[in-house]
């Protein structure tokens, strides 16, 4: 459901659906969702395992392409009538993943996984680096910059990851369960990361089925059986939001942007549960 507020979202979708083939059966994963994402906000969408919020996710991020129903960014872009071309640069300018399982390349170091991105965004060799490094830096592992994925544990590896998402300084930034194959502790300093960025103006979108991540939250997005339940107050709801200007082409934003400006890492003390 839409936001109540005048103020102009840097998502809107509307009446989403998406139907599934598996033989003769049809399986109906989203049944119309109708939502906004607001600059700046830490979305969390949260339900049980198989009700639609992957898909969702798989569909924001521009992967896949919805049976009906339309995603506007805050351009008057609507991404679900683009070609592939069209598809590939809204992924490129807007878009930033962070997968449970990290997704790493495992031949690869921590600076060229984060690299890796910018090859296709046109970036020189000498910027790629200078940018990877001041990422790893931001995500603290300054000192693991050389080390192949089976080298790092898994919390580092998803900083890993969470670095390579901000590569291309998205407007938005998806979480698929990115505390999902963590245990507490590492858990706990993943969403802290997020949120120091959060609050530093990256968008954010997370799905889970863990309720403590709600705390994280600005908005709380309920689902089950394809379709939005409600929309609920999370944790920081009265904490202002703050956003950051899109960047309009990753070749001139350098290690300055917004997303990797310095910000010290503050641990939360405690993993609680929101109170919705």
């Amino acid at each position: 459901m839409a936001a109540s507020t005048d103020e102009t979202p840097v998502l809107a979708l509307t009446d989403i659906r998406r139907d599934f083939r598996m033989g003769r059966l049809l399986v109906r994963a989203l049944r119309g969702v109708t939502m906004d994402v607001l600059p700046g906000e830490f979305l969390v969408v949260m339900g049980p395992s198989g009700c639609g919020k992957s898909t969702l996710l798989t569909l924001i991020g521009g992967l896949d392409r919805p049976t009906a129903g339309s995603i506007v960014t805050s351009g008057d872009e609507d991404i679900t009538r683009g070609d592939e071309t069209a598809l590939a640069e809204y992924r490129r300018r807007w878009i930033g993943f962070i997968f449970q399982s990290y997704n790493l390349i495992p031949t690869m170091t921590a600076r060229q996984n984060v690299e890796f991105p910018l090859v296709f965004a046109g970036i020189g060799r000498a910027a790629r680096r200078a940018r990877a490094e001041a990422l790893l830096k931001r995500v603290g592992l300054g000192d693991r910059m050389t080390h192949r994925p089976i080298e790092l544990s898994g919390g580092q590896q998803q900083r890993v990851a969470i670095a390579r998402a901000l590569a291309n300084a998205p407007a938005i930034v998806l979480g698929d369960e990115p505390t999902g194959n963590l245990d507490t502790r590492s858990g706990q300093e993943i969403m802290d990361l997020l949120l120091e960025l959060n609050r530093a103006g990256t968008t954010l979108i997370v799905v889970t089925h863990d309720a403590r991540l709600c705390t994280y939250a600005h908005r709380v997005v309920r689902m089950e059986d394809g379709v939005v339940l409600g929309v609920d107050a999370g944790g920081r709801a009265d904490e202002p939001r703050r956003s950051v200007p899109i960047e309009g082409d990753t070749r001139d934003v350098g290690v300055t942007a917004a997303a990797v400006r310095g910000h010290s890492i503050r641990r939360r003390r405690s993993f609680t549960t929101a109170e919705a």
